[in-house]
């Protein structure tokens, strides 16, 4: 079983590289088009309650979903 400091550090990376993921593509948009897209964001979050569905009601992994 891992421990808590080791099961945060990989929650913290996940986290950190999400956040990554989506500022990466908002300045790729900004960069390309000279518009700020804020609709990314909605599939972003439908893509965040998915997981969380399928980890609090379907039982799986956080890794998996």
């Amino acid at each position: 079983m891992l421990s808590r400091a080791l099961l945060g550090l990989l929650n913290g990376v996940a986290l950190g590289l999400i956040i990554a993921l989506i500022a990466l593509v908002l300045s790729l948009i900004l960069g390309i088009m000279e518009i700020v897209n804020f609709a990314h964001g909605e599939l972003f979050m439908i893509g965040g309650v998915i997981t969380v569905y399928m980890v609090v009601f379907s039982g799986l992994s956080f890794w998996l979903a």
